[in-house]
Formats: structure tokens, C-alpha cells, sequence
């Protein structure tokens, strides 16, 4: 009988970690107003374009201007490998 309580042991922690875990997270999700998402949104983006091509330094934006120039909006405070 013991076997079976210590095997049943582990599954019921972990099932116990799963119910705290959706029990404390917020009860909205996705881009809302200020910044809620839009940091980890904004790095993934800079990890993204950070390429060998120009020097690692990534971008979050690309603009077209009127000429039909390509303005980028940089952000370089990360290290390279952020």
C-alpha cells in the first residue's frame, strides 16, 4: 500500500503546481492598452531582425517615407546577444 501512495505522490504535486499556476495568472490575455504584452512583443521583434546584415542591431519598425526609403526605428540598448 505504500508503493501505491508514494507512486500516486508525484502526479499529485504536479497536478497541484498545475492549479496554483492557472489559479494565479491574470484573467486577461493579448495586446492591450499601455504595456501589457507589448514588451515581450517589442523583444521578440528585435531578436528577429538583429542580423549579421546590419551589425546585429535590431529593429522593431520598418517605415516607408515618401521617396520610398526604408526608415527603420532602432533600439541598440540590448548586447548582442539578448
Amino acid at each position: 500500500m505504500r508503493t501505491v501512495g508514494k507512486r500516486l505522490l508525484l502526479p499529485a504535486y504536479f497536478c497541484l503546481l498545475a492549479v496554483i499556476v492557472f489559479a494565479t495568472q491574470f484573467s486577461y490575455a493579448g495586446f492591450y492598452d499601455k504595456h501589457h504584452g507589448w514588451i515581450t512583443a517589442h523583444a521578440l521583434a528585435l531578436a528577429d531582425h538583429a542580423t549579421a546584415a546590419n551589425a546585429f542591431v535590431g529593429y522593431a519598425l520598418t517605415f516607408v517615407e515618401q521617396d520610398g526609403e526604408l526608415d527603420y526605428f532602432y533600439f541598440d540598448r540590448y548586447p548582442v546577444f539578448f
